[in-house]
């Protein structure tokens, strides 16, 4: 018997001394009692809740942990990387109490419940998923599989007819060549195609015949007085200021045409925007590049305002 009362008695002593052994103290009891007293003393005539200077308030451990417009004020753990302390501290600026510093016991002893404490539990970060797809470098996605293989003449077709599919739809029968005619024209030059040319077309039995009618249109000066106003919308491009003076712009018109012509020479997209920002640093012939600095000039410009400043203001929101 002695032997299981000695275990027993061992048990009962490991257990009283447990019993008595003082718990570690929660983050919220080292604020309450170490920090909350020396923050409303120095800190609260600036940050409580109803006069929260930089959004942050010192009333409670949550609204520090919470933070201001710069951000959480503490990092339970590790008082090097808590806000607070870099500006008491002085590490960041403007060292706080503004016009002022505190005692150096204080200062320990802020930092030293600040270490105290239970580092938090990290959290994982919610992803944006337009951000993901916006830094990710592209990757073909899989053609999908589709039941009526045969109606699908590219891969673009069968993307198109599997979400078809999918709901339980047929696509259209397919377009007359007088109609499939028109649609390319008007999307590439913005005008219908003669008669002539439109009967030139249904009497091409060519398997190609759609094809050279593309690159026909590709080649046209009128593609690129076409597709530049896409661009010239987003621009904001204007042959006057705007605003109640709308004072003209009489050589707008070069900066329009240095959109038609980089469209009808299918000017690398890389190109076509460095030269619009940066064109008078590029290497090479300056004409076109100084042209493309119109870019910079779109925007609306009140001739007549009032206060500089702010038109200043303004057309550098309009560059940016």
């Amino acid at each position: 018997m002695f032997p299981t009362m000695r275990l027993l008695g061992l048990a009962l002593l490991a257990g009283a001394l447990s019993a008595q052994a003082p718990s570690e103290p929660s983050n919220q009891a080292l604020f309450d009692g170490r920090m909350l007293p020396l923050l409303k003393k120095n800190c609260a005539a600036c940050h409580v809740a109803a006069n929260s200077s930089g959004g942050l308030s010192v009333s409670s451990l949550d609204s520090l942990l919470a933070g201001g417009k710069h951000g959480a004020a503490l990092v339970p753990g590790d008082s090097r990387q808590s806000l607070l302390m870099r500006h008491i501290r002085g590490e960041q600026s403007p060292k706080m109490p503004m016009g002022g510093s505190l005692a150096a016991d204080v200062i320990t002893e802020l930092a030293a419940s600040i270490d105290a404490m239970k580092p938090l539990p990290r959290s994982v970060k919610k992803r944006d998923p337009h951000l993901d797809w916006l830094l990710r470098k592209p990757q073909s996605p899989a053609i999908p599989m589709v039941r009526d293989a045969a109606w699908a003449r590219n891969p673009i077709d069968a993307f198109i007819l599997a979400r078809l599919e999918a709901k339980g739809l047929k696509p259209a029968p397919p377009a007359s060549r007088r109609a499939l005619l028109r649609r390319v024209y008007f999307d590439l030059i913005g005008l219908p195609p003669t008669p002539d040319e439109v009967q030139t077309f249904e009497s091409d039995s060519a398997a190609d015949a759609y094809a050279k009618v593309i690159d026909t249109l590709l080649t046209d000066s009128r593609y690129g007085e076409r597709w530049a106003r896409h661009w010239l919308d987003l621009a904001r491009f204007a042959e006057s200021d705007g605003f109640a003076i709308d004072g003209e712009r009489p050589t707008a018109w070069r900066y329009r045409d240095y959109v038609i012509r980089s469209l009808n020479q299918d000017k690398p997209y890389d190109t076509f925007i460095k030269e619009q920002i940066a064109g008078d640093e590029l290497p090479g012939n300056p004409s076109d590049r100084v042209l493309a600095l119109g870019f910079l000039r779109m925007g609306t410009w009140e001739a007549d305002a009032n206060f500089k400043t702010q038109l200043r203001q303004d057309v550098l929101n309009e560059l940016t």
